[in-house]
């Protein structure tokens, strides 16, 4: 069986009775689309817009407007667009079918996705500890006391917003149902 290291895949076996040709235009076709939306930079992109998402989800948590739930589905789909990463099932099967090191690359690569998809949410945070002592003296708050809160007030704002985008998701996914979401008051 003719083995080859993909970028990103790692060792991927094709039948005997494949032609190069073939085998190629599966790796161009199949497997090359799915390596690119994985790996620390797609995971940067969609923490990106993930953390985008957070925002536009406390936004409509305050407003309850149509067009930013609508935002919020967007910013969501993008995410989920921009970083289709690797997962544990992913992992299991090129453990069981392709062997050791090709397990090895695919837990490799899915641990560079989780990094890139973290980055913006730990960023944010240390950000906020860092601007804060700057900004905050105008209200009274220095030193200590205002990098705490510099550093609290991004994580408790993620915190809530990517609660209430799960809340959307689970909603939006019952009315495709056909059922009415739960928390929704009806008259």
């Amino acid at each position: 069986m003719p083995i080859v290291n993909i970028p990103g895949a790692g060792l991927v076996r094709f039948p005997d009775d494949m032609s190069d040709k073939d085998i190629g235009i599966a790796i161009r076709q199949d497997i090359l689309p799915s390596v690119q939306k994985s790996g620390f930079g797609a995971g940067l992109s969609g923490g990106l817009e993930s953390l985008k998402g957070a925002a536009l989800a406390a936004k409509y948590g305050v407003t309850g407007s149509e067009a930013d739930r609508k935002a919020l589905l967007e910013s969501q789909a993008r995410a989920e667009e921009k970083y289709q990463g690797v997962g544990l099932e992913d992992v299991q099967e090129a453990f069981k079918e392709r062997g050791v090191m090709a397990g090895l690359g695919r837990t490799w690569e899915a641990a560079k996705g989780t990094l890139g998809q973290s980055v913006p949410f730990m960023a944010a945070p240390v950000v906020g500890a860092l601007a804060a002592p700057a900004v905050l003296p105008a209200a009274g708050i220095a030193g200590l006391s205002a990098g705490a809160i510099g550093f609290a007030a991004p994580s408790l704002a993620q915190y809530t917003g990517t609660g209430l985008a799960r809340q959307v998701e689970e909603q939006e996914a019952a009315m495709q149902r056909g059922e009415t979401p739960a928390g929704t008051i009806t008259r």
